[in-house]
């Protein structure tokens, strides 16, 4: 990595610990960020398979707050910022199952699309 993306990338993680911090009042430590950021790199999302990039990169609970899951790190996962703000407040098995039904009725792009906008008119990530 150049001195350019070195720098992107720590100014990036810290961004991420910042945000996940002002959040959710926990802190989950910069070092464990950059080690977990290091190794999403390049994977895909695992809601749409775009290959994950510091551009990109979104923190997300696999088990949201809202159903009981916590801030540790085998409850966190990084997908897409776009699939984040559209999962919303979902844990990952009911948004997994709406996706498929969505998808059994050919439905599956618009109601992401409506997800999407749903989520940035009610303040979403």
């Amino acid at each position: 990595m150049n001195s350019n993306g070195n720098t992107k990338f720590l100014d990036r993680t810290r961004s991420l610990r910042g945000n996940f911090k002002r959040r959710n009042g926990h802190d989950i430590g910069l070092e464990r960020v950059r080690k977990e950021v290091t190794k999403a790199m390049g994977k895909p999302c695992r809601y749409c398979g775009v290959h994950l990039t510091l551009d990109n990169l979104g923190l997300d609970h696999v088990v949201s707050k809202e159903d009981g899951g916590n801030h540790t790190w085998d409850n966190l996962q990084f997908i897409c910022k776009q699939c984040n703000g559209t999962k919303g407040s979902f844990s990952h098995e009911p948004f997994v199952a709406l996706l498929e039904i969505a998808e059994q009725y050919g439905v599956r792009d618009k109601l992401i699309s409506r997800l999407r906008a749903a989520n940035l008119m009610f303040g979403g990530r």
